[in-house]
């Protein structure tokens, strides 16, 4: 019986050696040196490190780092399979010249787009704060972000009215382009961005989208139709026809027809042109083809007429020909040049009468001539 203990007990101390044995040498293999020098790309870490031991460190993604391989000028991206890409043609970043390309790796411009492009505008949003509108067109604000919330040329509505960003003075204070009439308080006054804005070197606005769609150039902030241009001019280049639709089927149509040019008002529905009145008292073509200078009822091809008291010598109608020959020809000259023929005797044999010249009876002067000449008067 004590042989046996005495057998036993040193089977077990064996076996308690050559278990710590395995043990060392299991912790031997798993707990690999770290590398003599830090791990450089395109090297694999070595799984086994302990992070935080000599060499054995991972470095997050940061400026200055190196990202093992890739183009001069690739902007990264998250590609569709979670994975860093690259797509240089398409997307490029210039850095010299701090220009990015968009289908290009040549951009000349801070954005330069080879393609088509799309801008959307953005829904209504609510701004930080609130607003206490008065009768001006000084709008303060409580709590307000307007330098950060806002560009000139966005629309705010405050209490059910929407007006025209023109100037930010701060971040409580702006200028809307019409003072606001109702001047309840707004706890939640809404942002309409504008869709697009071009600005000059100086900050000043030369060209803007509106949110609903309308088009101010020249510094136009807030443009009241769906083109407004702030001084200079339109032009037209190369005999381009153009048209001016007013309302539905009528408007202003500007034609040229074998060198001939045409302005008038044109009916669209009836492919006709109609009556164009300039100004209630200035030049009036009517649908017949007269046209009257201060009345919009022509009596004739040409009718101008003239009411009211005058202060100076003033005249109905005023012809002045003063040009020169510079041919050898023996070519007429006419101050004025009237025909009036035709048959004009009527379908039922009453009386006609044809005038060449017909003065009414001239009046209201100390002195009346119907007819005056520098040869005498008649």
């Amino acid at each position: 019986m004590i042989y046996f203990l005495t057998q036993l007990k040193k089977h077990l101390h064996l076996t308690a050696i050559i278990f710590i044995a395995i043990i060392l040498v299991t912790f031997s293999i798993t707990q690999a040196s770290p590398p003599s020098s830090p791990y450089t790309p395109p090297a694999e870490l070595n799984p086994n490190c302990t992070p935080g031991s000599a060499n054995c460190t991972v470095t997050p993604i940061a400026t200055g780092v190196s990202v093992g391989s890739g183009t001069t000028g690739s902007v990264l991206f998250v590609d569709s399979s979670g994975n860093l890409n690259q797509d240089n043609a398409n997307l490029f970043w210039d850095d010299t010249n701090n220009r990015l390309g968009i289908g290009t790796t040549s951009p000349l411009l801070k954005l330069d787009v080879a393609g088509s492009g799309r801008l959307k505008g953005t829904a209504t949003s609510v701004l930080t704060g609130s607003i206490d509108p008065a009768a001006s067109t000084t709008v303060t604000g409580v709590g307000t972000l307007f330098t950060t919330e806002l560009i000139v040329g966005d629309r705010i509505t405050v209490t059910g009215q929407t007006r025209t960003v023109t100037a930010i003075a701060s971040n409580t204070s702006l200028t809307v382009n019409t003072a606001f009439s109702n001047n309840a308080n707004d706890t939640s006054p809404d942002k309409l961005s504008a869709e697009f804005v071009v600005k000059d070197s100086s900050d000043n606005l030369d060209l803007i989208v509106s949110d609903n769609g309308r088009i101010g150039i020249g510094g136009t902030i807030a443009p009241d139709a769906e083109i407004d241009i702030n001084g200079g001019r339109i032009w037209i280049r190369d005999g381009v026809l153009g048209a001016l639709d007013a309302s539905a089927g009528s408007g202003l149509k500007l034609s040229a027809v074998s060198g001939q040019g045409r302005i008038g008002a044109y009916d669209y529905v009836n492919d006709v042109y109609t009556d164009l009145i300039l100004n209630a008292t200035s030049i009036n073509p009517a649908s017949d083809g007269n046209i009257g200078i201060g009345t919009t009822s022509p009596l004739g091809r040409f009718h101008s007429y003239i009411s009211g008291a005058r202060t100076a010598t003033n005249y109905s109608g005023y012809l002045e020909n003063i040009s020169t020959n510079t041919t050898t020809d023996g070519i007429n000259k006419y101050g004025l040049y009237i025909t009036s023929t035709g048959d004009f005797t009527g379908s039922t044999g009453a009386s006609t009468n044809n005038y060449g010249i017909y003065i009414a009876t001239t009046s209201g002067g100390d002195n009346n001539y119907d007819i005056y000449a520098q040869s005498g008067a008649y």
